[in-house]
């Protein structure tokens, strides 16, 4: 069920009408948060919300055992850890490891006819899977105790402005929220109405609109090098609009309902480091990432071929998150290959010595590359590129980019000079409603022209 659909904004408003009613009674209002997100995840398909279900089940009951069972410990998180990545292992990659065996057995001369699965990727699955992961991993360590409230668990796991995209939240944040009673304040109901609104006007009127376009420039037919250029650089804004107005949304709407979730952006496009980038881009995932892959590997501890080795096997594990695809692979290798040779460069003090605006730019060109092998099909298209004739298509394209992000680049660079990602709500009565109208104007004029799907929705 999208944000920016009818049926979520009268589940939403239902539920928070009945959330709110229920005040002071903590668990009535986890049972209207758990219905609600149940309802929310199941509506497009009820296997999904089995499937939502049995994780919760499975993995509320290992994080019991794992506390109450110490000398045993060790063995139930790699089981616990083991169950949550074959689940997402069946549903997302059995498909591509299957066939790439397929492919590397042809290549030796053998001839295989595989089965396939052919299942329907479950919205958000590798989210859960992550956050379930951290609770057990969190749980193991000690840092976190494991919860005896199954009620409370539940709407950890199914909570449905988070569930379908993230951000990725930690059980130490967002699980002991729905364990103690949640107030709301006139404050949060403006910060939460303002993230909502920027958020669905960064998906309604930038991201939407640019979707048709990346499409004709990633056209595989065509051959035409400008083409992918317009079209990479219309994805730059798109999935950026996209996935940063989900996550505005999610917290904007979970604001009204009392519970605090994390950002998941910093201005990445303001970046000047490909390090910068990765603290500034999909925060929640940059973060899991360290605690759980990184810094276990051995992180920057045994010396720099090793880190280097570490940062490249983490960031490959980031591609390979986002799809069962090689170009997905390769991103991730592009990007740790760059987050390598920035910190080779640092160390011999080459990166200091250049202006904020030069490594502003070569970290935006690993970006916006790092988009185009994001978003290709296959990296085989490039084989059909022969010849760049940029026309006034290319030209309309780039404009339309600039012209759809410059109210969301006001209000950032506004953000950066004030260090207040509310900034508008400050600047006075009249101000703050004539940009808030000016936005609401703007999703009312583009709502419903193009329906396209969230882009992370596929991870």
């Amino acid at each position: 069920m999208s944000f920016v659909s009818l049926p979520f904004v009268v589940l939403a408003l239902a539920s928070l009408t009945l959330y709110w009613l229920l005040r002071d009674r903590l668990v009535p209002q986890n049972v209207v948060l758990l219905i609600a997100s149940w309802v929310c995840y199941g509506w497009t398909n009820l296997t999904w919300l089995a499937l939502l279900v049995g994780l919760t089940v499975v993995n509320f009951t290992l994080g019991l055992a794992i506390e109450r069972r110490r000398e045993m410990s060790r063995v139930l998180l790699i089981a616990g850890i083991t169950a949550n990545l074959g689940v997402l292992f069946v549903y997302k990659y059995y498909d591509f490891f299957v066939l790439n065996v397929v492919e590397a057995l042809a290549a030796l001369g053998f001839r295989a006819d595989p089965t396939l699965l052919g299942l329907a990727l479950p919205i958000g699955i590798s989210f859960h899977v992550f956050q379930l992961i951290a609770y057990l991993v969190d749980v193991s360590r000690g840092e976190l105790a494991a919860r005896r409230d199954p009620l409370a668990f539940a709407c950890f796991v199914a909570y449905f402005p988070q569930v379908a995209a993230g951000p990725i939240e930690r059980g130490a944040r967002l699980l002991v929220q729905f364990e103690r009673p949640r107030s709301l304040s006139a404050d949060a109901v403006a910060k939460g109405s303002w993230l909502i609104v920027l958020g669905t006007f960064m998906k309604v009127v930038v991201a939407d609109p640019l979707g048709p376009l990346v499409d004709a420039g990633f056209d595989h037919a065509n051959t035409n090098a400008a083409s992918l250029v317009a079209g990479t650089l219309a994805f730059t804004a798109q999935i950026y609009a996209d996935f940063c107005g989900y996550s505005l949304m999610a917290k904007g709407i979970s604001a009204l309902f009392g519970i605090e979730l994390v950002w998941n952006f910093d201005r990445p496009y303001f970046a000047t480091s490909i390090q910068d980038f990765w603290r500034r881009w999909h925060m929640s995932l940059s973060r899991w990432l360290r605690d759980y892959v990184y810094i276990p590997l051995g992180g920057n501890r045994a010396g720099p071929l090793r880190t280097e080795f570490n940062l490249l096997a983490t960031m490959a594990l980031a591609g390979l998150w986002h799809g069962a695809a090689w170009n997905f692979v390769v991103w991730g290798l592009l990007h740790g290959g760059a987050l390598a040779v920035a910190r080779r460069a640092s160390r011999v003090g080459l990166v200091q010595r250049l202006p904020a605006a030069a490594t502003w730019l070569l970290t935006m060109v690993v970006v916006v590359v790092g988009w185009m092998v994001f978003r290709m099909e296959t990296l085989g298209a490039l084989a059909n590129l022969d010849h760049f004739a940029w026309g006034a298509w290319h030209s309309a394209v780039v404009l339309l980019v600039l012209v759809l992000a410059a109210p969301v680049a006001a209000v950032e660079i506004a953000q950066w000079r004030t260090g207040d990602p509310y900034v508008v709500l400050g600047l006075g009565g009249a101000r703050s409603t004539a940009v808030t109208a000016a936005l609401m104007f703007g999703i009312l004029l583009f709502a419903g022209q193009f329906k396209v799907q969230f882009i992370y929705f596929q991870f």
